[in-house]
């Protein structure tokens, strides 16, 4: 069965799927679109709340079509103003939580709390980058049927994964329209235990829902 849904997990993301948002235009959050690179500070407030609202977009059309056993959050940066340095924070950012899944209202509630390092290159630890800050730097997807084998190090809410007996998870880089090199958000999801066939089926419907929004989505090869 862990086969069929890493089969099924390969055909969904294809080659290695990340999203790039799309160039037209987007009267949400003000004048829309995305600015170039190296934007000003007031071209990096319009462009993320951009970023916030098609994203939201895209939850909401991932929620009507799913069956409610996830958890969906997005990873955004935001500054640690006490180490002068960029995190990835979901405070603040959308989110899909079923109603009735306590163990994951506890563990959303538990992400809250924390943040991963995206600035400092290659001297940040694994520890720091967590798996959000992985694939903020990457630029590429990462995915598992259980994150309960990771190694040490490897998962930063391990403990809290332990306890509320977190399992699936996919987590999906957002890239600039204007410079595919520049990360703009990370996407989670996040299952407790429930048949593994459902883990791929969810990942299915929430790229659906993702490329509905953004209307380039662009492959690149896991294995390089």
């Amino acid at each position: 069965m862990v086969m069929e849904v890493k089969a099924d997990m390969e055909r969904i993301l294809g080659s290695g799927i990340s999203l790039r948002l799309s160039d037209r235009p987007d009267h949400a959050c003000g004048r829309g679109g995305f600015p170039p690179p190296s934007p000003g500070k007031d071209d990096e407030t319009d462009s993320g709340c951009a970023v916030k609202e098609r994203i939201a977009r895209a939850l909401r059309l991932y929620k009507d079509a799913a069956d409610g056993g996830a958890l969906v959050q997005v990873w955004a940066p935001a500054p640690d103003g006490e180490r002068r340095r960029r995190v990835l924070a979901t405070r603040g950012q959308p989110f899909v939580l079923p109603s009735r899944c306590r163990r994951l209202l506890q563990y959303r509630t538990v992400s809250l709390a924390h943040v991963f390092a995206v600035d400092g290159g290659d001297d940040c630890t694994w520890e720091e980058r967590g798996l959000p800050g992985r694939v903020f730097h990457a630029r590429a997807p990462e995915w598992t049927p259980n994150v309960q084998l990771y190694g040490t190090g490897e998962y930063a809410r391990m403990s809290y994964a332990l306890i509320y007996d977190i399992q699936g998870s996919l987590a999906i880089p957002v890239l600039d329209p204007a410079d595919a090199s520049r990360c703009l958000a990370v996407l989670e999801l996040v299952f407790t235990t429930a048949p593994v066939a459902c883990f791929a089926a969810e990942a299915d419907k929430l790229c659906k829902a993702l490329q509905v929004i953004y209307s380039s989505v662009y492959l690149s090869s896991l294995n390089k």
